[in-house]
């Protein structure tokens, strides 16, 4: 059993300031793997226009990302993304 995420320094995208794929086990037949995507927009201030725009880059790259994590990690049954 995998209680401690695991990073995963090797991905790497402008705006991620960390990507870590965990479990979560509040499901009550079986545990489901989460990526969590933080990222890092915080130096864009009051800018939603560029924060749309990363974020618009950011989800049109997630089937890309997931595909990538599968293949190194294994199954993803949720993707979470953190915006500080």
């Amino acid at each position: 059993m995998q209680a401690i995420p695991q990073t995963l320094n090797h991905l790497t995208r402008p705006g991620i300031a960390a990507i870590y794929k965990k479990r979560d086990f509040t499901a009550k037949d079986n545990s489901r793997h989460i990526l969590v995507i933080e990222t890092n927009f915080s130096g864009l201030g009051d800018d939603a226009k560029k924060f749309e725009s990363y974020m618009t880059d950011l989800l049109l790259e997630l089937p890309e990302i997931k595909k990538e994590v599968e293949n190194y990690a294994g199954n993803i049954d949720r993707i979470d993304i953190r915006s500080y």
